[in-house]
C-alpha cells in the first residue's frame, strides 16, 4: 500500500464503521481529508481510515500528496499496525515522540534520537517556505568529526528528509506518523562550550535555481503556465488548484529569483503559493477556507499557553475597482466588487495589474477587498503536540466571546524539546467571500 498515516487524500464513496464492513455511512462526494489509521493485512476491503468518517476502500481515494515521499523511499518509516496486539504490552510500551530522520541518503535516526536537544518544524500556509531547525548535543566532537571525515557530505546544501513519530500516544501500542518532508540545509551553526551543532534547513533549495536572480521575458504564458516551467526548472512538482488564471502576452522578470517572481504575479492574482516539499502549490484561499474545521479550540482543551489579538486594520474598505489600459489598444477594462456587509467603508483602486476581461477585473476586484479586509482577529496558541494543526486547515474558537468563530491556520510549529508540542498562528475566516 502507497498510503501512511497523516497523507492528505480525496474520498468518493461509502465510510463503512469496521475494517470489515459494517453498516455504511453517507456517502461523501470529493471529500478531502486525512488518513488516520490503516489496516495492513491482506484481503480487507476496506482499510483506510479518514478522519472520523470511517474506513474506504483504495478504490475510494486519491492522494492529495504534491511531492515525492524521500523518508518512506529510504525505507526509513514501518507502520506497526498490524491490528492484532497484546493490549497489556501496549500500555506498558512508553509514551513518547521521536524523529526520523535522513541526512544526504544516509538513515540516521537512532544517532540523531541519541543526541536530540531539540527539533522543530515550521509550516507556513503561504509565501515563506517550509522550514526546520535541528539542535544535536556534540559535546564529544562525535558528529562534527563525522560530518568532517565524510568526503561524500558537504554540510550546506545537504538534503534533510524528516518525520515525526508519536509511540503509543493514544495508549494503545500503535504509532503514528507525521512525514514532514524534505529540506535543504542553509546554514550550520557549532557553539558552546557544551558544544552543539545546530542545522537551519529550507524547502526551498539553493541548488534548484529558485533563489537565484535573472531577467527574463515571458511571452503568451499563463500563471500556471509559469508555475509549472518554474517548477520543472526547480526539480519540483506543481500543483496549480486555483479556479483563477491569468494570460500574459508580455511580462518581465527584472533582475528577480524565479520564486520571488512567481509570488509578485500569484499576490497580483490573489492566489496564494506555498512551497514544501519538493513542491510548489499554488490555491484559493477562500476554497480551503470553506472546508470543515478539524478541532475545536476551547478553553479546558489543554492549552498551554494562548493569545488572542484584534486589529483596527486601519480602516475597513467595502468595495474595490481594478482599471486596466491596454498600452497597445488604449482600451480600459475595470471591474469592481462590493462588500454589502460593509457600511461606509473605503474603496479600494487598483490600477497596475493586467487583466484581460471585465469578468478577470471583477473576480480580481473580489480578491483584492478580500486580501486587504482579512487580517482582523488572530489567534496564537499552543497545544500538546498534533498532527491535524497544520498550515491551511481550519478550527473552530470556542469560548473567547467576540473571538469565536471559524480560523484558518497561517503558521503551524511542531517542536520536540522533550516533549512534543504544537504552536498555531491563526486567523480568523473572513465571511461573505
Amino acid at each position: 500500500m502507497d498510503y501512511k498515516i497523516g497523507d492528505k487524500i480525496t474520498v468518493t464513496g461509502k465510510p463503512y464503521y469496521t475494517s470489515y464492513g459494517g453498516s455504511p455511512g453517507k456517502y461523501l462526494e470529493n471529500y478531502s481529508g486525512t488518513i488516520t489509521h490503516i489496516n495492513n493485512k491482506s484481503n480487507v476491503p476496506y482499510p483506510v481510515h479518514v478522519d472520523q468518517k470511517g474506513w474506504f476502500a483504495i478504490s475510494d481515494i486519491v492522494s492529495e500528496t504534491t511531492a515525492i515521499d524521500e523518508i518512506s523511499s529510504n525505507g526509513l518509516i514501518e507502520l506497526a499496525d498490524n491490528w492484532t496486539y497484546d493490549i497489556g504490552s501496549a500500555q506498558r510500551k512508553i509514551r513518547r515522540t521521536s524523529i526520523a530522520c535522513v541526512f544526504q541518503g544516509k538513515n540516521i535516526t537512532a544517532d540523531t534520537e541519541k543526541y536530540l536537544i531539540s527539533f522543530s518544524y515550521t509550516d507556513n500556509e503561504e509565501n515563506t517556505a517550509d522550514d526546520i531547525n535541528l539542535v544535536i548535543d556534540d559535546r564529544d566532537n562525535e558528529w562534527l568529526g563525522w560530518l568532517s571525515s565524510d568526503k561524500d557530505i558537504e554540510i550546506k546544501g545537504a538534503e534533510i528528509g524528516v518525520a515525526i513519530i508519536k509511540h503509543n500516544w493514544n495508549n494503545d501500542g500503535r504509532d503514528e506518523v507525521m512525514d514532514c518532508g524534505v529540506f535543504e540545509v542553509d546554514t550550520v551553526d557549532i557553539d558552546g562550550p557544551p558544544q552543539k551543532i545546530t542545522f537551519k534547513a529550507s524547502a526551498l533549495s539553493e541548488k534548484s535555481g529558485a533563489k537565484t536572480s535573472k531577467t527574463k521575458v515571458w511571452e503568451n504564458y499563463t500563471i500556471e503556465g509559469i508555475a509549472n516551467e518554474i517548477s520543472g526548472n526547480c526539480g519540483f512538482v506543481c500543483k496549480y488548484y486555483s479556479i483563477t488564471t491569468a494570460y500574459y502576452n508580455r511580462i518581465e522578470q527584472n533582475n528577480e529569483t524565479d520564486i520571488a517572481f512567481l509570488s509578485r504575479l500569484c499576490k497580483n492574482m490573489g492566489i496564494s503559493l506555498k512551497v514544501c516539499n519538493k513542491a510548489i502549490i499554488l490555491f484559493d484561499q477562500t476554497e480551503y477556507e470553506q472546508k470543515d474545521a478539524v478541532m475545536t479550540i476551547t478553553r479546558d482543551c489543554g492549552l498551554i499557553n494562548y493569545k488572542l489579538k484584534k486589529s483596527a486594520n486601519d480602516s475597513e474598505y467595502n468595495k474595490c475597482t481594478v482599471k486596466y489600459e491596454n498600452p497597445k489598444t488604449k482600451k480600459t477594462i475595470t471591474g469592481e466588487y462590493t462588500d454589502k456587509n460593509i457600511k461606509d467603508g473605503k474603496t479600494l483602486t487598483i490600477t497596475d495589474i493586467q487583466v484581460n476581461s471585465k469578468a478577470e477585473a471583477e473576480t480580481l476586484a473580489k480578491k483584492k477587498l478580500r486580501e486587504k479586509n482579512r487580517e482582523g482577529d488572530s489567534i496564537t496558541f499552543t497545544l500538546p503536540g498534533d498532527f491535524r494543526l497544520n498550515a491551511g486547515v481550519n478550527i473552530n474558537v470556542k469560548g473567547w466571546y467576540g473571538y469565536d468563530g471559524k480560523y484558518m491556520i497561517e503558521t503551524a510549529t511542531h517542536n520536540v524539546t522533550g516533549g512534543y508540542t504544537t504552536t498555531v498562528l491563526a486567523r480568523k475566516v473572513l465571511e461573505g467571500y
